[in-house]
C-alpha cells in the first residue's frame, strides 16, 4: 500500500467533476441510559438495540427505494445486518444482505439486483470501502464512528454515473453518549 501520496478534499473532487456533492442528513438519536454502558455495550446498543435509529434507517431506505434510488446501508456488525434485514422484510422493502461469508455468486446476484433496482437496498458489512458502484445514489451509515477518513470511505454514492444528479448520505449523531459527543 504505502503512504498517502495526495490528500485531496471531497470539495476539490466535486469542483473538478470527479465526485457528486453529497446531500448529507444527520439524524439525532438519543438512547436512554447509553452513557452508563461500557464502550462495547454502547456500540451494540447504538446498532442492534437502537429501535429509534433502526426505524429511521428502514424509513429512509424505504423512501429511497420508493423514489427509484439505489442505497447501501453500511453496518459493522453481522447481527445488525440481520436485524435490519428482518425489519426491511417486515416493511416490504426489497433488499439484499451482504456480509463476509456471502458467496461470490450471491454477491454478484446482489450487485445485479442493486443496479437493476430489483433489490435496491443492500445492507452490508463489506460495501463500506473500496467498492465502485456508481449507480448507488444513497448511503445510510448505520454503524457510526467518528473517524473522518472512515466516514468518507463509506460514501460510495459520490461517483458520477449517467443520469445521476444527486448523492444522498444519512448519518447519525448519538446525542446520549458523552464519549461520542467529544
Amino acid at each position: 500500500c504505502g503512504g498517502i501520496v495526495h490528500d485531496i478534499s471531497i470539495s476539490r473532487m466535486v469542483e473538478a467533476g470527479y465526485l457528486i456533492a453529497p446531500d448529507v442528513t444527520i439524524h439525532e438519536v438519543a438512547i436512554a441510559g447509553i452513557d452508563k454502558l461500557p464502550w462495547g455495550a454502547t456500540l451494540q446498543a447504538r446498532g442492534l438495540q437502537a429501535a429509534a435509529r433502526n426505524r429511521i434507517i428502514v424509513r429512509e431506505a424505504g423512501r429511497i427505494a420508493a423514489r427509484g434510488g439505489r442505497c447501501i446501508v453500511v453496518c459493522s456488525r453481522l447481527d445488525h445486518v440481520a436485524n435490519l434485514g428482518r425489519l426491511m422484510s417486515a416493511a416490504g422493502i426489497p433488499h439484499s444482505e451482504l456480509v463476509g461469508p456471502t458467496s461470490d455468486e450471491d454477491r454478484l446476484a446482489a450487485r445485479r439486483d442493486l443496479v437493476s433496482g430489483a433489490r435496491p437496498i443492500a445492507i452490508s458489512t463489506v460495501l463500506g470501502e473500496g467498492v465502485n458502484l456508481p449507480e448507488v445514489d444513497a448511503v445510510i451509515v448505520a454503524d457510526g464512528g467518528k473517524d473522518p477518513k472512515a466516514v468518507t470511505q463509506k460514501m460510495r454514492c459520490l461517483t458520477p454515473a449517467p443520469g445521476k444528479l444527486a448523492a444522498e448520505v444519512h448519518d447519525f449523531l448519538d446525542v446520549g453518549n458523552k464519549y461520542i459527543l467529544r
